[in-house]
């Protein structure tokens, strides 16, 4: 809660007082490169020190700082750095209206409730196949399949649910 509040927080005072910073798309974009390619680094670092035997006190310290750097949690940096930048490169793009948007947004929030929630260990330990894949050459194909299939399956049961609930829900009268 106190993390959803910290980018609440941040997100309004980027709206008030915009600092230039904000206004420079190039900038950002090569900020946001910088913070990609340091949190890759960051991870290459700590997988090659961890396979190799090293004096304990080193990988103490390189462990701590690939921790920090790594993003392996939400309220880490490098992930906290790379949303505000990708939240400030999307901020500065004027959009037209599009129905085909729209329709899909309708349905994001039902997607990351079904999907994050009630069915979370069902749908990604199939759409990963309990990580059979992990250290195969397509992991990351892989990935992006898996993510596709979820967001497709929990669009469907979204759609249905605003097509049979939500829909004859609104039409009643009081």
């Amino acid at each position: 809660l106190l993390w959803a509040i910290l980018m609440y927080c941040i997100g309004a005072y980027l709206k008030k007082y915009s600092p230039k910073f904000a206004e420079n798309n190039k900038l950002i974009t090569i900020s946001l490169l910088v913070v990609l390619a340091f949190a890759t680094v960051c991870i290459i670092i700590d997988d090659y020190y961890r396979s190799t035997s090293f004096h304990p006190l080193l990988l103490k310290m390189i462990d701590f700082v690939a921790r920090i750097f790594r993003g392996t949690q939400i309220n880490d940096i490098i992930p906290f750095l790379a949303g505000l930048l990708i939240f400030m490169r999307f901020r500065n793009i004027n959009m037209q209206k599009s129905r085909l948007i729209n329709f899909i947004g309708a349905t994001t929030f039902g997607i990351y409730l079904l999907h994050e929630t009630l069915f979370r260990k069902t749908f990604w330990h199939h759409a990963t196949r309990d990580g059979a894949v992990q250290d195969s050459g397509f992991l990351f194909l892989n990935m992006i399949i898996a993510v596709f299939f979820v967001f497709a399956f929990c669009f469907v049961v979204d759609m249905l649910r605003i097509i049979l609930i939500e829909n004859p829900f609104f039409k009643m009268k009081p």
